[in-house]
């Protein structure tokens, strides 16, 4: 309310008792909602829809009401789900960029969700009448782009994950004075046959050879899924 009185809108307040009145109904609540809408519409003709906010009975009733509702979010891990939601009952719904959104940042802001949510609607208020460079909009991919991504970023998770089982053997090779070349296949060879030996020549100790078949065997499991994930992906390419 204070948002719309400072940039200069009229303001109008409905009360409604805590306690219905005998025989008062949730359709009479909207009823009487809707003709103090239309009044509201005929004195500013020239204005946009009304931006209605409710509570108790005022709120339940507003549902039914013919407005244009419009929801914003950050952007987060609750991915697409309730942007398609919503637009699928006929409510605008932005997600927006997290980093986009303007911060003062020549003095410490305090950090509030009220704060937080009054910045969002001052902004997007802004954004909805023309002010496009207030905030960045994310688009919403296809159900079917966003399923693919599942695979790219399992996939990019899979690199990850062979690099980082790599490193750790050869460090812990390393701490015994051991160089050799890390692979899998031919590692667990030459493990199993003793092949590996610390910098004097001494046998790698017992702890160690305990970890290190564990070490490859995951070594050898998140490759086998990286080459199987490669050809799916490889598979569903247009024209394959």
């Amino acid at each position: 309310m204070g948002v719309a009185l400072c940039a200069g809108h009229p303001v109008y307040f409905v009360i409604f008792f805590r306690d219905p009145e005998p025989g008062q109904t949730l359709v009479d609540v909207c009823k009487a909602e809707q003709r103090f809408v239309r009044k509201v519409r005929a004195l500013h003709p020239n204005r946009p829809k009304p931006a209605i906010v409710g509570n108790c009975q005022g709120g339940r009733a507003v549902a039914a009401f013919d407005v244009r509702v419009v929801v914003s979010y950050e952007a987060g891990q609750d991915g697409f789900w309730i942007l398609r939601s919503l637009r699928s009952r006929g409510i605008d719904c932005y997600m927006v960029g997290a980093a986009s959104i303007p911060v003062e940042r020549h003095k410490r802001r305090a950090k509030t969700d009220r704060l937080d949510v009054i910045n969002l609607v001052t902004n997007l208020r802004a954004w909805l009448h023309g002010e496009r460079d207030r905030m960045h909009m994310v688009h919403a991919p296809s159900l079917q782009d966003e399923a693919s991504r599942y695979l790219i970023r399992d996939r990019g998770q899979l690199q990850k994950e062979v690099m980082q089982h790599r490193d750790r053997m050869r460090k812990l090779l390393v701490t015994v004075g051991c160089w050799d070349e890390v692979d899998h296949r031919a590692f667990a060879k030459r493990l199993a046959c003793g092949e590996l030996t610390c910098h004097d020549g001494a046998p790698l100790p017992d702890e160690l050879c305990e970890r290190l078949p564990r070490e490859s065997h995951r070594l050898e499991l998140a490759e086998q899924q990286l080459a199987d994930l490669e050809r799916t992906l490889q598979d569903r390419l247009p024209g394959t």
